[in-house]
């Protein structure tokens, strides 16, 4: 999981998207742009190949499917951040906290249906909650059992429950 940051004019710091397994990262260099709009962080270990734009630009003329997907992949991105802006920044704080755990389960969990929980710090960053917020809903949700935790920092929710609380307030 990488997180894309944007540093605001205070010195905070706002998450504006999650990216995970096979995502495309700096695409926005390809439109022009002279630098990056945000920085990305892993979260967790990645492997990661980089492509200088020049390689990119030549790939487009030489292989136009590759860049096809390539165009594909920022459209899906794009989506995404549409669909995480009115699934995050609306709401309490607490169907915030659920729309969240429910995307990180959606996007990013493994085979066994267990995600990663991001630190409160950065969920708050996400959301636009205090974390202190953060930590309390989500010691809610675990007491609730709507979240419980399987190893290390992997979480299963229970997503119903993570709905109703949506539905609730």
């Amino acid at each position: 999981m990488v997180k894309l940051v944007h540093v605001l004019e205070d010195g905070s710091q706002r998450i504006v998207r999650l990216l995970g397994p096979g995502a495309a990262i700096g695409l926005e260099l390809l439109d022009g742009a002279n630098g990056y709009h945000h920085t990305a962080i892993a979260v967790n270990q990645v492997d990661l190949c980089k492509l200088p734009v020049a390689t990119v630009k030549l790939l487009e003329t030489q292989f136009p499917v590759l860049c096809k997907h390539v165009r594909e992949q920022l459209q899906t991105q794009l989506d995404l951040a549409d669909e995480w802006i009115v699934a995050l920044g609306t709401g309490s704080a607490k169907q915030r906290a659920a729309q969240l755990i429910l995307v990180m389960e959606k996007h990013f969990s493994d085979d066994t249906g267990a995600f990663l929980l991001m630190s409160r710090e950065d969920m708050a960053a996400m959301t636009g909650i205090a974390a202190e917020t953060i930590s309390r809903t989500i010691a809610e949700f675990k007491r609730k059992d709507i979240l419980s935790k399987t190893r290390d920092n992997l979480y299963l929710c229970n997503t119903e429950k993570l709905e109703a609380v949506i539905q609730q307030e």
